[in-house]
This record gives C-alpha cells, sequence and structure tokens, in this order.
C-alpha cells in the first residue's frame, strides 16, 4: 500500500528494492509475533489438536499411531520377504528353461547340419545331391534365403559371402525387400 501513494518520480528499481526489503522484514517480524514461531501456523487450530503433550489423549493416540506404524512395518517386512523368496522361485525356473532351450538349439543345429549335408529335395519325394544322384525319399530342403541368390540358397541373407550391389542382410522369405525370387543353383 505504501509503495502505491509513493510519487511517481520515487518508484524506480533502485528504490523498490530497498522499499519491499524493509516491507517483507516487517511483515515476517508480525508473523512470529502473531504465530508464535518462525514460521506461519494456524492460530484458531481445532481443539482435538491443541492437546498438551502430556494429556492421557494425546499419549493414548499417540501411542496407537506407533503400534499402528509397528503393525504396517512387520506387515511390509513379510511382503518383501515373501516377493523375495518368489524372485528367487522364479529366476531359479528360468535359468533352468534357458538351459534347456540352448540344450534344444544346440540339438537343432546338429539336425539342420545333417539335414543340409544330404541334398536337395526333388518333387517326386526323392533327393539329389549336387550330382544328380538320388539318396532316398528325405534329406531335407535348403530353407535359407539370400537377397543377392534367391530362395532354397545354403546360406541365409545376412551370412552371404558374396553379396552383390544392393544387397540386403535383413532380407527374409517372408519379407524378400525387392530381392531375387529365383532359385538358387550352385555354380
Amino acid at each position: 500500500k505504501d509503495w502505491r501513494k509513493q510519487p511517481a518520480t520515487d518508484k524506480t528499481y533502485a528504490k523498490f528494492k530497498p522499499f519491499f526489503s524493509k516491507a517483507h522484514r516487517e511483515w515476517r517480524k508480525t508473523l512470529r509475533a502473531t504465530a508464535g514461531g518462525h514460521f506461519p501456523r494456524a492460530n484458531s487450530a481445532p481443539e482435538q489438536f491443541r492437546y498438551p503433550s502430556n494429556s492421557p489423549t494425546a499419549t493414548s493416540e499417540l501411542s496407537d499411531s506407533i503400534a499402528n506404524l509397528a503393525t504396517a512395518t512387520a506387515s511390509d517386512r513379510a511382503t518383501v520377504a515373501t516377493l523375495t523368496d518368489t524372485v528367487a522361485k522364479l529366476s531359479a525356473e528360468l535359468a533352468s528353461a534357458q538351459a534347456k532351450l540352448i540344450s534344444v538349439l544346440l540339438e537343432n543345429q546338429k539336425l539342420l547340419k545333417l539335414v543340409s549335408g544330404r541334398g536337395s529335395r526333388t518333387s517326386g519325394g526323392e533327393s539329389k545331391t549336387s550330382g544328380g544322384e538320388a539318396q532316398g525319399p528325405w534329406s531335407g530342403p535348403t530353407i535359407h534365403y539370400c537377397h543377392t541368390h534367391g530362395l532354397q540358397c545354403p546360406h541365409p541373407s545376412f551370412k552371404c559371402p558374396e553379396p552383390a550391389t544392393g544387397h540386403i542382410k535383413n532380407a527374409t522369405k517372408k519379407d524378400m525387400r525387392g530381392g531375387t525370387e529365383k532359385i538358387y543353383k550352385a555354380k
């Protein structure tokens, strides 16, 4: 209010800072005098919050609060212990499943090597080697696709030993990415 009463010629930034600093100090002093402390407090708090610290009601409420806190803490500890056990069990199950998966993948690689070394499958159910002789009803098809070399290639696109210009390494049989659609023929 006092600042507004100042003449316009006195309302400069240089005079503003000390004026409001003094006004703020005076305001803070009035807060201490009315609230009885350093920071503002509610002077008209309801009666239930004004118990003296040694009254039976305050002591009873405090002990109830402490008991509730202790119960909640014990419950939280039990929950954390249960969760820790569950995580340990799930970690062990995951490790076991990963070990089984690795062994199955290794077995799968062995079988693929065995199958891919026997030649390519013909329409009559017989397989032929690169020399053309039949080896029996099953030798397994070559299942790879290469962006440069095409379908039934002995290597996938990402392992192509002789990629052409513009070769796309992540091309697959389902997503050829504009690659060749020819059946691979060995040179």
